[in-house]
């Protein structure tokens, strides 16, 4: 479990923030008036820090949860996984804004820009890899898309992970540059 603690006597300032197993991640929303915990049973949670009460559902993963990250509004937390899968929700009520992301290592270093338009991702002790988050009106196309772009690698129908090619591969980094100039649109693939 996690505990908010009064400082500097170390109080507890709340009851447990209880997981099913260890906790292995937590943060302050921007406002510091929720935390949000990534446990080991696959689950994150949000809590108010006035009483240490859930907040809104919790978000169950298909791995145990090793990144959080709240936008600069509060209104959004990204999570990765131990199975390396990003996925983004609504802070306020728990529920899955997009598919989940695959992401090319283990990403446990999440980190929103200033102005919520982006996400940073340090995964794989070499590797950062910028995100843009700005548009929250994806399809579940783009958003497959926008992961094959971050990862190098799409999902197949099963869920598996398949490497794109290097001429798919540069065709999205090409959509990706169009997004930071508002020049959005993405390649269409033959094969999706």
């Amino acid at each position: 479990f996690a505990r908010l603690y009064r400082l500097p006597s170390l109080e507890p300032a709340s009851p447990p923030l209880r997981h099913g197993d260890g906790v292995a991640e937590a943060i302050f929303s921007p406002d510091e008036t929720r935390v949000a915990t990534g446990g080991e049973d696959n689950v994150a949670r949000i809590w108010r820090v006035s009483d240490g009460q859930p907040v809104g559902e919790p978000m169950r993963h298909s791995s145990a949860l090793r990144g959080l990250a709240f936008d600069p509004s509060g209104s959004m937390l990204a999570t990765t996984t131990l199975n390396q899968r990003l996925r983004f929700w609504d802070a306020r009520r728990g529920h899955l804004l997009a598919p989940a992301l695959p992401l090319p290592a283990l990403a446990p270093s999440l980190l929103f820009a200033p102005q919520g338009d982006g996400l940073v991702i340090a995964a794989g002790g070499r590797q950062i890899r910028w995100l843009p988050v700005h548009r929250r009106d994806w399809s579940a196309t783009d958003w497959r898309l926008m992961a094959g772009s971050l990862s190098g690698r799409q999902l197949d129908e099963s869920g598996g992970i398949v490497p794109l090619s290097p001429a798919e591969l540069a065709s999205r980094f090409e959509a990706l540059r169009k997004v930071q100039t508002g020049e959005f649109a993405w390649p269409v693939s033959s094969s999706e």
